[in-house]
């Protein structure tokens, strides 16, 4: 396996692309070089407290290593200081280099004429293969006769995608295979890859955001209304597909870039069209990022036509191709459940309210419920299901854990009970700290079925909409028919409540709990 040595300094324009990080930025190299069969073997990195176009005699740095194959900080102190300590290291590389140790070398705003003058000027005698990036770094290695088989400049690059053209350079020279993004191979990778319920629960928090304060604008005039649910519910969409190319995509921050443009372009065509923008923006952020840099363009290049011409694309194939069928998609299935409801809403209230809590228990709901949703977010910025879980689980986990605080079953219950009780009202979640409790008591959770089924089933009913992952009382204030939502939450905690004491006091009267009496000391 070939050796590769990094010499390098946060720089002036890097400082701001990703040189202020110093271990994210030496990972990266590693990273792409190990994709083709390459060591990162030594590295001397200065990073300074700020862009080394503006110092001063008083501006400090960071002197970084390899340690045991790990970014290590070696030294921190006055910039003058930590350069003297690199010089030393850069003179060990090159005594590396003498003996036949390193075979290449990576300048990333490296100082040739100075800091780094004797590991370059050894490269060059010895005639290393050398890449980098950087401008002033590149002309002065090649000054000094530097072998360089890749550069480019900084601007509009990142870490990342300096990483693949660093090793893309040493693949070109030496004859190596290198890819900086692997396809699937088989039909499960593929499925693992774009299985869209992980993007969706990604994308989930920036969702109930935005749903959130759709649900508030509610109590502006309705011409105002009107305006800023235009202009919030798109973002719904947008936020899916920028969340499909981030996961899918393999070049960091290029591949996010192509979401956003892709998802802004998709913004109307559905909750499918998004995430296929998202899919082709992440696809092709990956393809022309990485082909350019195998044959040796500017970096820069790369990147532009990774971030910038990947989401254009992608969003134009989105825009021209699926904006009917997919917005037509999301308005047909909101229809159906709109229908549903309006004939038998109290039915499928009970029988989602009903299941709830088996799905959750056996690790169905963050890749059933969640995504679902996304379905219903992505329509009309609130959710029937977000208003059932609110309501089956939330509501019902709070009536359980009051039943416990009030008359607990065992002594050590109430404070864990105190804490569930507080998180379900407060922010919405934690409903897993109820189920310790159904797990050791099958009554119990015959009771949480039962006020699920109920509180879902006047949801159901009024065909109430909403949102989760909020304090409970919130959720009439942003939900549509807050009536149905404010009665149905209030029915199954108190059926939860209710029958959780009436169950806990049978259970102390069969077996009384023991006083908790002083500790004996010795």
């Amino acid at each position: 396996m070939r050796r590769i040595a990094l010499l390098g300094s946060s720089g002036g324009n890097l400082h701001r692309l990703g040189g202020a990080d110093p271990a994210q930025l030496i990972r990266s190299i590693q990273d792409q070089l190990a994709r083709t069969d390459l060591e990162l073997a030594a590295a001397c990195f200065v990073s300074a407290d700020g862009s080394l176009d503006s110092l001063t005699t008083n501006s400090t740095g960071t002197l970084w290593t390899l340690d045991q194959n790990a970014p290590r900080i070696v030294a921190t102190g006055l910039l003058t200081e930590m350069n003297g300590l690199a010089r030393t290291a850069d003179r060990a590389i090159a005594d590396a280099i003498d003996r036949g140790e390193i075979d290449g070398l990576i300048l990333v705003s490296a100082d040739p004429s100075d800091i780094n003058t004797a590991t370059v000027a050894t490269a060059a005698a010895r005639g290393l293969p050398v890449v980098g990036s950087g401008g002033s770094s590149v002309a002065a290695a090649n000054a000094l006769g530097a072998r360089l088989v890749a550069a480019s400049g900084t601007t509009g690059t990142t870490n990342h995608t300096r990483a693949i053209g660093y090793a893309a350079g040493f693949a070109r020279e030496w004859g190596l295979r290198y890819r900086a993004a692997d396809l699937p191979r088989t039909p499960h990778e593929w499925w693992r890859k774009y299985d869209p319920r992980p993007i969706l629960v990604d994308a989930l928090p920036a969702v109930l955001a935005v749903s959130f304060v759709i649900g508030l604008l509610r109590y502006l005039p309705a011409d105002a209304q009107h305006r800023y649910t235009a202009l919030l519910q798109p973002l719904i969409l947008i936020v899916v597909a920028f969340t499909a190319s981030a996961r899918t995509s393999n070049v960091g921050q290029a591949g996010m870039l192509a979401g956003v443009l892709a998802g802004v372009m998709s913004a109307h065509s559905g909750l499918l069209g998004a995430l296929i923008g998202g899919y082709l923006a992440g696809f092709l952020a990956d393809l022309l990022v990485t082909a350019p840099l195998r044959r040796n363009w500017p970096a820069t290049t790369a990147n532009i036509l990774g971030s910038g011409i990947a989401g254009v694309v992608a969003g134009a194939i989105v825009y021209l191709g699926l904006q009917r069928p997919g917005a037509a998609l999301n308005s047909w299935l909101n229809h159906i459940l709109s229908l549903g409801l309006a004939h038998a809403g109290w039915l499928i209230g009970g029988l989602l309210g009903a299941a709830m809590w088996t799905i959750m228990m056996r690790g169905f709901y963050h890749s059933l419920i969640l995504p679902l949703m996304v379905v219903e977010f992505s329509e009309r910025g609130l959710s029937f299901l977000a208003a059932v879980d609110m309501s089956a689980l939330v509501a019902v986990s709070a009536g359980l854990a009051l039943a416990n605080v009030l008359l607990p079953q065992r002594t050590g219950d109430r404070g864990a009970a105190r804490h569930t009780l507080t998180v379900n009202l407060a922010f919405g979640t934690f409903v897993e700290g109820s189920v310790p409790y159904l797990r050791r008591n099958h009554s119990a959770k015959a009771v949480a079925v039962v006020a699920a089924t109920a509180g879902a089933v006047i949801i159901g009913a009024g065909a109430g909409y909403g949102v989760t992952y909020i304090p409970i009382p919130a959720l009439p204030l942003v939900g549509d028919h807050w009536q149905c939502l404010a009665l149905g939450a209030a029915c199954a905690a108190a059926v939860a409540l209710l029958g959780s004491l009436l169950i806990n006091g049978l259970d102390r009267i069969r077996t009384p709990v023991p006083p908790a009496g002083p500790v004996s000391a010795g």
